[in-house]
Parts: structure tokens; C-alpha cells; sequence
């Protein structure tokens, strides 16, 4: 059978994305011999999707969507499938159940539209949510099947593996069978080169996958039946494992080197018991997730300390003092007596120095004992000191494991074993029989890493005198200085100059499409919005989010609009969606473009080199981007550039400026005006405040009246020109056009501009304060000062109202003291900055704490609960580096106007303080991660537990359905692994379609327990008290599902 995948919502609407997807689904689908010939992505359109699917049922016998199967406003998947097959969506009991129990277990109630998940196609096959609650489902007519899943890999692959597969075997013309060689102790490149030609072979197909620390090989056959596919798939396996030798060490291992080790433990009726230093309890977690580790594992300790490893394994004090902590006879004493607790067959110890926790300065070494009460065998592991602590104490545990496995499943001894006097006088030689893993997905170390004199010359060494030392520690902090500002350097360059190309790319692609003649037919992409014109076409293909174009003759001001659901996705990223520093200019979110809504506002940067709107601080009269206001000079750039051009996706806009003015965004320092909320102006009152408001405000007077049902655009970015004060008050720069009407000229000619004498400035922001503004923010950022709303009001001027000639830079005077005030200003931005990088450094301290609350929770819940607070903590982290970012390019932008000597310390401090500031948000980054981890494998620890467990607060952009959380969510995160229990398949009563109404906003979703889920079916009948018969494909013929839904395509279709 041939399939296609069709990608459903945000998540998979990048290429990349559906693309990883795709390929993730497809590796799973061979299996039962589907191949996948094509994948598309239809965003959230619903017309789109019918259109896609209609399609794909002409040439494919599976249809998989991925994605749209959440509450929310872009789960559009079963209510556009149902319609286009004249089915209903009925409530699947089954499903609903799940979901009030995971709530319940995560101490929350069920929000009322997350019931919309449970609404599936009647007549359909259910397929159970395995690390996930949202289920999946598949509808059958004739030989084509339509299966619905999450577009999470984290959640689709387990369905398709536990149900999908399974159910599509049972139709599939041809047999199919995989084989799947586990792998350890080789890295990728060397798997590679020994695979060679086999990695093109075609039927078998020869796949290479990572595993977490492991690999594994994946055989796939198609052949008339099974059975000769498996015979296929036997001498390829063979193979395999004859190039690869002992790395390969097992078939067909779902649970990886953790389940091996058990499982020959298990063959052999040996127990176990294990001792770790260094770690953070690693091995021991990859064992006790496992259901049958409690069996064999009798005994395990997390030893960190030399007084743990004394006093619970009876490790001698002479000992640990004269070998060290990491060495081999510590470790041969840890293994005999983590064996004497457990009253085990055998020992287990690993002790290394690789950061985390325990593991103190981390050096990459780690030494592995196995004792079993007659001999010792010990390995050595030097890893890349470059890999994460995580990565490091994953591969050691995974070694101890391996060595385990290795005893265990040998029909003789292993060979280099000692007696035990012997290892603890250091006479063990540690063998080099052990696959050593490669750490960080790179290629493995084998033996003791080799010192490289020639690093004696650079780095203080042993035996350096302290004045060699302290040479070479300058040195070394002289070459990291120069190398962090000389990186941060190549990369502005390269960010700017990256910019400038998709600038003039875009501008060609918007400038060729807007010149055409009107009657020329442009060729639009499939799902293109009715009402759109058509010049926006090619825009659209590359961002569906294309709201218009916004331009200023004679300025930078030239940029393609975004529309998106929330302020915050395009802060950063620019029109194809990567990290950008730039971000892309963006329409308010809560704006309407069909209807036309009042007032347009548009947000975007105040950029230092004038792109986005930093070209807007001239119509103040500034000098540049942090200088203040200086009317009678701005009043010329005015007159020169009165016409903004708005030319959103429906229709064309030009507006006349009508304001320019300055407002502050806390209260502290006066009244807010809320301008940015004044989108619909239908109410008089409204329309009178607003107007009110910016003529008031307005640094100008104009000729430009105003009426009710005028059509305005505003635009809005940060203003600095008031130091830290600036960011405090959160001050803007707004920019206001009334549109064009009917009859009046759109260049302009028609205007007369003045200088509003009596401008409304908010209270401080006026020329004769300005010296007390920056006093005061100087003595606010030394601590000397509280920043209250009493003593901001008194330290600021009391009136609201100030003649524009008191304005700073509107005198000589002014412009003389901010020259002056240039020095201080550098060091209050750099103290700033220095700030900044202290918060972040307490929010990875505070991540760090979290995260060792997690290791130690004695249930999920209260782990779950520090996984939330690890992940808020590198939230604050996240805050900390974006302001002293933000922070950076003022001091930059300061020094470029000014090259004092004194802003070029400020700029080289403040760029060392950004750097640590981003190395202490990716640890809090790493601490949140490992919080979650851990929290995860105690939650699947407890399959039975009567705790609550509380699931993961992070949603995850590619998932169908986010996490229920009481702390901040954040967009990447691996969902918690659930505990097992059997489910049985069930039908489901129907019920009014009422339930699955559509909401706009996203709730957050609980974990449910893992399940060994069944497909079951979605009938409008009477729950069955007993479990299902084998399910079958159901529905109508396929001819008849297909054409209705191939004529819904066409078929006009309401507003959505």
C-alpha cells in the first residue's frame, strides 16, 4: 500500500518540521509494508485540507493528517474530515474517561472544552493516546483507510506502533516484517563506514536510528507473505551483526541496554545490586523504569560523597583518601559493598567525575567494578569533557550496563577478572573489552586519555610556578575576551547582512507580484484565501501568515506584515520564521482585517542601523535612535514623509499622519494611554477619546480632520532616548495616520504641518527633569533608592503638559548635556547589564535547585511540581538574556554615536557579561530538561501508585494537545513517559456535537497512564460491557466516502 501524509496546523506548517515527521512516520509505516510517497502541509485552512485530502484519496490507499486534533481554534481535522464524509463527530466515553482520570491525577479539573478531544467520527476506529491523551483515530471504505493522529512523533510514533501498524497489517496486500539490531559502543560515523553499501539496499531496506546514548539498525522486508519477508530479512540481520561484532548486543530490544542487562539477568536467575558516584542516580533510573527491575535489583545507592561511600558501603577512609574517589579500587570497594547490602549475587559500581550534582569538576573519567563474590572486573571510561554532564553519565551508565549484560549473558567467564585483596591494592588492570559509548553522538574514546604536553605551554599545569600560572591565566581571560567580542561582532555582521538579503528578496517577490497589470492572471497556491489579492500570492506560499505591506516612501520603512496569534512568535523571527534579532514587523493580534477593523496597529523594533522602525525616530527630530525629540527638525522630516502605505491582503491603504508622540507603558510614571487598544472606534466615546488623545499627545498640528468612521493605522516601537529610565517606563515612539479618503490627494500636497506648542508629554519625560530622570535611574540601579510611584511622581516633573521648547534637544544646551551625559549613560547601561547577567545566574542556581527537588521527590506529583519550577526558573533565565541583549545593542548603538573611551569599556564589559549570561541560561535550560526527565521516569516508576501525578507544565509546539500546568508553559518539552496498565477497546454513546465546540484558546493537557492500547470503535450505540471482537475496517464502500468528499472540496463552505 502507498500512503500520504498531510501536516495539519502550525506545528508541522515548516517544511522542516513535516518533513522530520514525515520521515519518522514513514520509518514506522515500511513495517507493515506501506511506503510513503508524498507529504504536504495545509496549515490551519480548512479549505485546504479538503482540497488535500480529496487529492490524496485519488492516488494513495493511506491518508495519514497529523495534527489538528486539539481543542483549540486550529483543530480543524475530524469536523473537516466528517464533513467531507457526511459523518458526525459522537462522543467516545472511552476516550472522555481517559482524560477525567489524567486530569484527576494531576489534581486539576477537566476544563469543559477539552472534551472536544474525545468527539471522534462515528464509525471510526479509536486509537488510544500511549504518552498523550489525545487520541487518534482511523475511518475505512473499501481498501483506503483516513487515519487521524497528534502531530507530536512523541505521541503519533507509540499509536502507530501499538495500534496503527497493527490494524493496517491486517489489510496490507503484501506481507511485511522488520527486524531492528540493537547497538552500542560505536558512533555513527563508524556504523556508517562498516554498514556501507547496505545503508542503499532497497527490499530489505537497512535504516540507522539514534536511541538515546544507543543505536539501532532497523531491517525491513516486503515480500508476498510474512514468512518470506522474514526470510528476507534473516541473512541481512546476520550480517549486520557480523560487521558490527560485539557492539551489536541484542534483537529487537525495545527497552535498550537497561532491558537486555534485565533480561539476562533474569535468563540467569542472578540479582543484582548497585552503587553510583557522579552520576545522580543515572543507572539506577534507567533500570527502575523498567517493570521487572524490582525483581533483580536488590539494592541501589547514589553514593556522591566520600562519607556515602564510607559510611553505606563501607568503602575505607584510608582508601578513598589515598586513591581518590575515581579510581579502581574505590570502585572494586563500591561493587562488593553495594553486593553486601543487597545480599545479591552480584555488584554493580560506577563512580566518575563528570560534573551534575555529585560529579564535582568534571574530567570525563568514570571507572566501572562488577563483582559477583569470587573476582572483579573493572573498565575505565575517559569521555569528551566537551559533552554535557548529562551525556557523560548517561554513557558511563549505559556502560555499567553493557558490562552487566556482558557477565551475565557469557556462557563463560568474562575475561580480566581479579580477586578483590587484589583490586582494592590497585593491581586490577582495567580491561578494554567494554564498548565505550560515544558520549555526545560523536565517535567513542577507548583507554585512558593521553595528556598532550604541548597544553602545558597555555593552561596552568601541575608543577607550574604561581607566577607561570597567573601569566597564563591572564592570558587565557585576554583570549576569551577577544574572542567573545570578536564572535559577537561576525555575528551582528552576519545577522545584518542576512537581513538585508531577505529584505531585497522579499521587496522583489512583493514589488514583481504589485506591478502586473490588473488583468494579468496570477498563478495563487492551493488553499489560497478567497478575498486575498492575488499580488500577495507568492508572499503567502512562503508564510501563510502574510497580513500586507507596509511602506514609507523615501524611508527604510519597506516590509512585508505579519498576522499571528499572539505579540510575542515575531518578536524574534523574521518572514520564513528563523531566529532573527530583527524580528518581522507584526499587526496586532487582536486585529481584524475582514472586516476591515478602525485602527491598525503594527508593531516592530527600534532598530540601531534604522531597519524596521528605527527610521521612525526621525519624524521626532531626533539625531538617531536614543536622542531625544527635537520637533523643529522632525517637522521637516514630516513634511517630506506625511503618506504611510498599509496594503493588507484585502485592500489598498494610504494614510496621512495625523500624530507623533511619546507614551509611557507603566504607571509609575503617569496615566497610560491604552492606544493600542482602541481597534474598533464604532462607540462615539471611543472615537472621542482616541482622537482626543493623539492630537493632544502630538508633537505637530496638522490641517487633517478627523471624523467618525475614519480608518487609522498605528504605528508603534520602544523609545530609548531615556536611558535605563526608558526601559523602566516602558516608553514608546507612536506613529498615527488617518486613511485617505475618497477625492483627497495620497501624496501628501494637501497637508500643512506646525509645531504643537503645548504637546502632552507624560509626567518627567520633559526637557527640564532630564538631569534628575538619569539621577535618579543611576541611583535606582546602585540600590540607593526605591523606584515607587510616590517618589518617581515627586523625582518627575507634576505636569502633564509641557511647552515643546523645553524639550531637550530642541536648544543647544540639551544637546550639549547628553553629549556630556554619554559617559554615565554607558555605565548605567552597563551596570544594566551586569544586572542582568546576575539574574540569570540566580535563575540557573534556582533551576539547578529544582531540578535536585525532582531527583529526590518521593512521588510524581511533587517531582512534577519541581520540573514546573526548574522550568520557570529558565524562563527568568530566558527574560534575563534577552534584556541584557537588548541592553547590549544600546550600549553598541551609544558607542557608534559616540566612540568615547568610556562606551568602549561599557561595550566590551557588557558583551563578557552577555556571554555568561547565555552560558547560565543554557545550563537553567539543561537543569529544566533533566527536571522533567527525572520527574518523567518517577512517574513511570509508579504504575499503581496511589500519588497524583502531575504532568508536565511545558507545551510543546508540535503537540496536538498541550500539558496542564499551574506554573508558565514554554514551547519545547518531551512529554512525560506514562505508567503501564491494560486497556480494553469500547464503543461510545453518542452525543450532541455541541460539546466539541471550537475554543480559541489552548488548554493544557494532563498525562494519562501509559496504556498497551487496543484500536477501538466509535459507534453512536450503547457502551458494550465486553471488550470488542477484533476490529475491522468500517464505514461504506470507498468509492462512495471518497467522491462525498471530493465534491465537499468544491462545495461552497461558511465563513470560518
Amino acid at each position: 500500500m502507498n500512503a500520504e501524509i498531510i501536516g495539519v496546523g502550525a506545528a508541522l506548517a515548516s517544511p522542516e518540521a513535516l518533513s522530520q515527521a514525515a520521515r519518522a512516520a514513514a520509518q514506522e509505516l515500511a513495517g507493515c509494508g506501506v511506503v510513503l510517497q508524498s507529504q504536504t502541509s495545509v496549515g490551519a485552512d480548512p479549505q485546504r485540507l479538503r482540497e488535500a485530502v480529496a487529492r490524496a484519496l485519488k492516488r494513495s490507499q493511506v491518508v495519514l493528517l497529523l495534527g489538528g486534533l486539539g481543542a483549540g481554534a486550529d483543530g480543524i481535522t475530524k469536523e473537516t474530515v466528517c464533513q467531507g464524509l457526511g459523518r458526525q463527530l459522537v462522543l467516545h466515553q472511552e476516550s472522555l474517561a481517559r482524560i477525567k482520570a489524567a486530569y484527576q491525577r494531576a489534581g486539576r479539573q477537566m476544563p469543559q472544552q477539552i472534551a472536544r478531544l474525545a468527539m471522534l467520527p462515528e464509525r471510526s476506529v479509536v486509537f488510544p493516546g500511549v504518552r498523550g491523551i489525545t487520541p487518534g483515530c482511523g475511518l475505512a471504505a473499501g481498501n483506503q483507510f483516513i487515519l487521524m493522529l497528534p502531530d507530536d512523533p512523541r505521541e503519533f510514533l507509540p499509536i502507530l506502533q501499538r495500534s496503527v501498524i497493527p490494524y493496517l497489517a491486517k489489510f496490507a496486500g503484501a506481507g511485511a516484517a522488520s527486524r531492528t539490531v540493537n547497538v552500542f559502543g560505536l558512533g555513527q560515523a563508524q556504523l556508517r563506514e562498516r554498514l556501507g553499501s547496505m545503508l542503499a539496499a532497497q527490499n530489505p531496506t537497512v535504516e540507522l536510528a539514534a536511541a538515546r546514548g544507543e543505536f539501532t539498525v532497523r531491517v525491513a522486508a516486503k515480500a508476498a507473505t510474512q514468512q518470506e519477508a522474514a526470510h528476507l530479512c534473516a541473512p541481512v540481520v546476520q550480517e549486520i551483526r557480523r560487521r558490527l561484532g560485539p557492539a551489536a548486543y541484542g534483537l529487537d530490544q525495545r527497552e535498550g541496554l537497561a532491558g537486555a542487562a534485565l533480561a539476562a539477568l533474569e535468563k540467569r536467575g542472578l540479582t543484582l545490586s548497585l552503587a553510583e558516584g557522579g552520576l545522580d542516580g543515572c543507572t539506577a533510573a534507567l533500570l527502575e523504569r523498567l517493570p521487572q527491575a524490582g525483581e533483580w535489583v536488590r539494592f541501589s545507592v547514589s553514593a556522591g560523597t566520600a562519607a556515602l561511600k564510607r559510611d553505606v558501603l563501607r568503602v575505607p577512609e584510608k582508601l578513598l583518601k589515598k586513591q581518590g574517589e575515581v579510581s579502581a579500587p574505590v570502585a572494586a570497594a563500591m561493587a562488593a559493598g553495594a553486593r553486601d547490602r543487597g545480599e545479591s549475587d552480584l555488584g554493580l559500581a560506577v563512580t566518575g567525575a563528570l560534573g551534575g550534582r555529585e560529579g564535582g569538576k568534571p574530567t570525563g573519567r568514570a571507572l566501572i567494578a562488577l563483582y559477583d563474590g569470587r573476582q572483579v572486573w573493572v573498565r575505565e571510561l575517559s569521555l569528551s569533557k566537551k559533552d554535557p554532564p548529562q551525556a557523560q553519565q548517561l554513557a558511563a551508565a549505559l556502560s555499567a550496563l553493557a558490562l552487566v549484560r556482558q557477565y551475565a549473558a557469557s556462557p563463560q567467564p568474562l575475561p580480566g577478572g581479579v580477586a578483590l585483596e587484589a583490586a582494592l591494592a590497585g593491581k586490577a588492570d582495567p580491561g578494554d573489552a567494554l564498548p565505550q559509548p560515544p558520549a555526545g553522538g560523536g565517535e567513542p574514546l577507548h583507554g585512558p586519555k593521553n595528556k598532550r604536553p604541548f597544553l602545558a605551554k597555555i593552561f596552568p599545569w601541575r608543577g607550574d610556578p604561581v607566577g607561570e600560572v597567573a601569566r597564563k591565566l591572564v592570558l587565557l581571560v585576554a583570549l576569551c575576551v577577544f574572542g567573545a567580542s570578536a564572535g559577537y561582532l561576525v555575528n551582528y555582521q552576519l545577522q545584518q547582512q542576512r537581513q538585508t538579503g531577505l529584505e531585497e528578496e522579499l521587496r522583489e517577490m512583493y514589488n514583481t507580484a504589485a506591478g502586473l497589470d490588473p488583468d494579468t492572471p496570477v498563478e495563487v497556491p492551493d488553499g489560497y484565501p478567497e478575498g486575498y489579492q492575488a499580488k500577495f500570492a507568492s508572499l503567502y506560499e512562503a508564510n501563510s501568515d502574510v497580513a500586507g505591506w507596509l511602506s514609507i516612501d523615501g524611508t527604510q520603512v519597506n516590509y512585508p506584515v505579519v498576522h499571528y496569534q499572539d505579540n510575542e512568535y515575531y518578536l524574534r523571527r523574521d518572514f520564513n520564521r528563523q531566529d532573527s534579532k530583527y524580528g518581522t514587523p507584526w499587526l496586532e493580534a487582536a486585529n481584524h482585517m475582514d472586516p476591515q477593523d478602525d485602527n491598525y496597529v503594527i508593531y516592530a523594533h527600534n532598530m540601531t542601523d534604522g531597519k524596521m522602525f528605527g527610521e521612525l525616530m526621525n519624524y521626532k527630530g531626533a539625531s538617531g535612535t536614543r536622542d531625544f525629540a527635537n520637533p523643529q527638525v522632525g517637522i521637516e522630516y514630516l513634511r517630506e514623509h506625511p503618506i504611510i502605505s498599509f496594503d493588507d491582503v484585502y485592500r489598498d491603504n494610504d494614510y496621512k499622519i495625523v500624530s507623533v508622540f511619546i507614551t509611557n507603558a507603566k504607571e509609575a510614571y503617569g496615566e497610560i494611554f491604552f492606544y493600542n487598544t482602541y481597534l474598533d472606534l464604532s462607540n462615539q466615546a471611543d472615537f472621542d477619546t482616541f482622537v482626543s488623545e493623539i492630537t493632544a499627545r502630538s508633537y505637530y498640528t496638522s490641517n487633517i480632520d478627523i471624523q467618525p468612521g475614519d480608518k487609522f493605522v498605528t504605528l508603534s516601537t520602544c523609545s530609548y532616548e531615556f536611558g535605563p529610565v526608558s526601559d523602566d517606563a516602558h516608553v514608546r515612539t507612536v506613529v498615527v495616520g488617518r486613511r485617505v479618503r475618497e477625492g483627497e490627494a495620497n501624496d501628501g500636497s494637501d497637508i500643512t504641518y506646525g509645531v504643537n506648542a503645548n504637546v502632552k508629554l507624560p509626567p518627567g519625560f520633559t526637557g527640564g527633569n532630564t538631569a534628575q530622570l538619569e539621577q535618579q535611574a543611576d541611583q535606582e540601579s546602585h540600590g540607593t533608592i526605591a523606584m515607587t510611584p510616590e517618589n518617581t511622581s515627586s523625582a518627575l516633573t507634576a505636569s502633564s503638559y509641557q511647552p515643546v521648547s523645553s524639550l531637550p534637544a530642541a536648544s543647544g544646551e540639551a544637546s550639549t548635556g547628553s553629549t556630556a551625559g554619554d559617559s554615565g549613560q554607558a555605565a548605567q547601561l552597563r551596570a544594566a547589564v551586569l544586572g542582568a547577567m546576575e539574574e540569570a545566574r540566580q535563575a540557573r542556581d534556582e533551576a539547578e535547585e529544582y531540578e535536585q527537588e525532582a531527583r529526590e521527590a518521593s512521588s510524581a506529583r511533587r517531582a512534577w511540581q519541581a520540573a514546573d519550577g526548574a522550568y520557570d526558573a529558565a524562563q527568568d533565565a530566558q527574560d534575563a538574556y534577552d534584556r541584557a541583549l537588548d541592553l547590549l545593542d544600546r550600549i553598541e548603538a551609544l558607542y557608534d554615536q559616540h566612540p568615547t573611551q568610556e562606551a568602549e569599556a561599557a561595550w566590551e564589559a557588557a558583551e563578557e557579561a552577555v556571554y555568561e549570561a547565555q552560558g547560565y541560561l543554557e545550563d537553567a535550560q539543561a537543569f529544566a530538561g533533566w527536571a522533567q526527565q527525572a520527574a518523567q521516569e518517577l512517574e513511570e516508576e509508579q504504575p499503581s501508585s496511589s500519588e497524583e501525578a502531575s504532568s508536565s507544565s511545558q507545551p510543546e509546539p508540535s503537540s496536538s494537545e498541550e500539558q496542564p500546568s499551574s506554573s508558565q508553559e514554554q514551547s519545547s518539552s518531551s512529554r512525560p513517559q506514562p505508567s503501564s496498565s491494560e486497556e480494553q477497546p469500547s464503543s461510545s454513546q453518542e452525543q450532541p456535537s455541541s460539546s466539541g465546540e471550537q475554543s480559541s484558546s489552548s488548554q493544557p493537557e494532563p498525562e494519562p497512564e501509559e496504556s498497551q492500547p487496543q484500536p477501538s470503535s466509535s459507534q453512536p450505540e450503547e457502551p458494550q460491557p465486553q471488550p470488542e471482537p477484533e476490529p475491522q475496517p468500517a464505514g461504506e464502500a470507498g468509492e462512495a466516502d471518497q467522491q462525498s468528499l471530493e465534491g465537499a472540496a468544491s462545495a461552497p463552505q461558511p465563513a470560518e
